[in-house]
């Protein structure tokens, strides 16, 4: 490897931009997997609708030990979602928004992209029906004036004839 690269390599190693950007995806990272499961996502729906309550509190629904409940917590305050205060020998958890506002932001680019997307679909999709459509019309027509031309006519050669 040339000292060149290697400077250059060095260089782009330490850019802000590329921690910034490793931060962002590692806390997005986190923050989707601690979601990705139903317990996690209802302690968060709990705290969501109750605000701050202790972990017995938080425990109490869900039909696990209270170790396996610590777990998810453990996880979710890894994953910067809550934030635990302890009063005495009671643990207060609440949520902490900054994650979720992160992983709305970037779901929300997508978001923008899928429906550009989509509209862009729905548009083909409009023009296609429009021209079979207007396809069926132009095929009736031309079958009503083949059958027009094809019926007898009653003119005068076809009095004389009968």
């Amino acid at each position: 490897m040339s000292r060149v690269f290697k400077a250059w390599l060095s260089v782009l190693g330490h850019a802000t931009f590329n921690d910034m950007v490793k931060h962002y995806s590692e806390q997005l990272d986190r923050t989707f997997f601690a979601l990705s499961d139903p317990t996690r996502r209802a302690i968060i729906g709990n705290l969501a609708g109750r605000g701050e309550c202790s972990v017995l509190e938080l425990a109490e629904p869900f039909a696990l030990s209270l170790p396996a409940i610590s777990k998810h917590i453990k996880l979710l305050e890894n994953a910067n979602l809550v934030k635990r205060r302890v009063e005495g020998r009671v643990h207060y958890l609440s949520l902490a928004p900054s994650p979720m506002e992160e992983a709305t932001n970037w779901l929300t680019v997508y978001s923008r992209f899928w429906n550009a997307q989509l509209s862009r679909l729905e548009d083909f999709l409009q023009e296609e029906e429009e021209e079979a459509a207007a396809a069926e019309a132009a095929a009736e027509q031309r079958e009503e004036a083949r059958l027009r031309l094809a019926e007898p006519k009653d003119g005068p050669e076809d009095s004389i004839k009968n």
